[in-house]
């Protein structure tokens, strides 16, 4: 409709912000800042910049529930590596509470994510629903050492397992509020669009 095209927000490029993604070699990265930074957008940009493979897990509060995160992102995955959720299926059918023993379950799906190609990225969108919920942390750093998985984490608050020392030694590379902050030129091209 009409409207619906008034209303619709115009996307700003952002490639400063493309260029520091680019720049870090990680296979972790995060943008980390509160609602409303374009972290979403700049996660979508980013992966089309160079016509990535990406997967997009969206994260809910059910999410804190590391069975139903392991099996939400095994199925976001299936983008990438095709049935790489059906073992992890069949042991969340097979045992009461699948969910007790999460290193179990990061490794049933890091073997299975075993040949994750090089140039594909999972991206956890709106992971601040799962920040502080032990069990579902622990599957997403257990997945990460049990994979070749590339993750790109947008959130609200930082991941627990996203240290200060994971960033100092470049295990993590994140954009924090102060980057993903519009610079004068962005924030210029933003209101030229309005009257």
């Amino acid at each position: 409709t009409v409207q619906g095209v008034l209303q619709r927000r115009r996307i700003i490029e952002r490639p400063r912000l493309i260029a520091l993604l680019e720049k870090s070699g990680t296979r972790v990265k995060k943008l980390v800042a509160p609602a409303g930074y374009g972290k979403t957008t700049l996660a979508d940009q980013w992966i089309a910049h160079e016509e990535r493979a990406g997967a997009w897990f969206r994260t809910r509060r059910s999410s804190t529930d590391a069975a139903a995160l392991a099996l939400g992102v095994a199925r976001a995955c299936t983008a990438i590596v095709p049935d790489c959720e059906a073992r992890l299926r069949e042991h969340l059918r097979a045992l009461p509470a699948p969910g007790e023993n999460v290193d179990v379950l990061a490794e049933i799906l890091g073997e299975d994510l075993a040949t994750w190609p090089a140039g594909a990225w999972l991206v956890i969108d709106e992971y601040e629903h799962v920040a502080g919920a032990d069990a579902a942390e622990r599957f997403v750093e257990a997945l990460i050492d049990a994979s070749p998985l590339q993750l790109l984490v947008a959130s609200r608050s930082r991941p627990s397992w996203a240290t200060d020392r994971s960033v100092i030694y470049g295990d993590v590379f994140e954009i924090g509020r102060h980057d993903l902050a519009m610079d004068s030129e962005e924030a210029a091209e933003v209101l030229t669009q309005r009257s």
